[in-house]
């Protein structure tokens, strides 16, 4: 079992209910990743869909408070199962209290729809062309120790750049398949876009996380690197969206997400 398959593990107690374990090893400086958070609820949910033919397709997390390190129960609920789509919600629980609440789509592939493809890959040098790097101490929590990243795009963080986006291949260190469950962390694994626009450092907080999966047969054997684009373009009132694609090495859209989080200043 890799690192990831146990820190997102969960375990059946009764019908609809999992005990997981948030570990550490995927923290941020503020608390658990938040895309890491939403793999251990989307995984509960999988397992209460339990038909393979029924892939996820979207997953929303509201995150109410931030996790701990710890036991933490997940809740899950069928809200409807029609012919071809399930939809299922679910909520963490810890110490009584509910950090986040979800809502996830699972359905068959339909045959015979209409279909075009105008997101296209980001024309960027292979992985086997670029360097490993590492985060700055300061702007590497334990969560980036899980992943290997190869940057395209090498702006310095916190130096006022232009734009806030960001552009990198990156991998689990031990090999996974691009699943869902993996896609939900990816989405918010990578240092945030608006780190290479602010002239200070920051931390983000997720308030909400939305993953649409695009091409789950792909995932499912897509495990060498994935390729994230992130982007954002609005900071308001402490508020700051990030858009992003991960698409597989073969160029093939593996998933969208958009987030909204909290900008803090970045702790000592």
């Amino acid at each position: 079992m890799t690192e990831f398959a146990a820190g997102t593990a969960v375990a059946r107690t009764a019908d609809g209910t999992y005990a997981a374990e948030i570990s550490p090893d995927w923290w941020v400086f503020t608390g658990p990743n938040g895309g890491y958070v939403a793999s251990i609820v989307l995984r509960a949910m999988t397992e209460t869909v339990a038909e393979p033919q029924r892939a996820a397709r979207s997953l929303t997390v509201h995150y109410l408070r931030p996790a701990k390190a710890g036991a933490a129960e997940v809740r899950t609920d069928v809200a409807r199962a029609g012919r071809s789509l399930t939809t299922v919600t679910a909520e963490l629980h810890q110490a009584g209290e509910r950090v986040a609440i979800a809502t996830a789509a699972f359905a068959t592939a339909r045959e015979g729809g209409w279909a075009f493809h105008d997101a296209v890959a980001p024309d960027v040098p292979k992985p086997g062309d670029l360097v490993t790097a590492a985060l700055p101490d300061r702007v590497a929590p334990p969560i980036s120790h899980r992943f290997e990243y190869r940057p395209v795009t090498t702006r310095p963080l916190f130096q006022g750049a232009e734009r806030a986006d960001v552009v990198a291949w990156q991998r689990l260190r031990e090999p996974a398949p691009f699943d869902p469950v993996l896609l939900a962390t990816v989405s918010d694994a990578h240092a945030p876009a608006v780190f290479v626009k602010a002239t200070a450092p920051l931390a983000t907080v997720t308030v909400d996380l939305t993953v649409h999966f695009r091409s789950p047969a792909a995932a499912g054997h897509a495990d060498g690197w994935c390729l994230g684009a992130f982007r954002s373009t609005v900071a308001t009132d402490g508020y700051i969206e990030e858009d992003g694609e991960m698409y597989g090495e073969d160029g093939t859209l593996l998933a969208q997400s958009r987030q909204l989080a909290v900008l803090m200043p970045m702790r000592a």
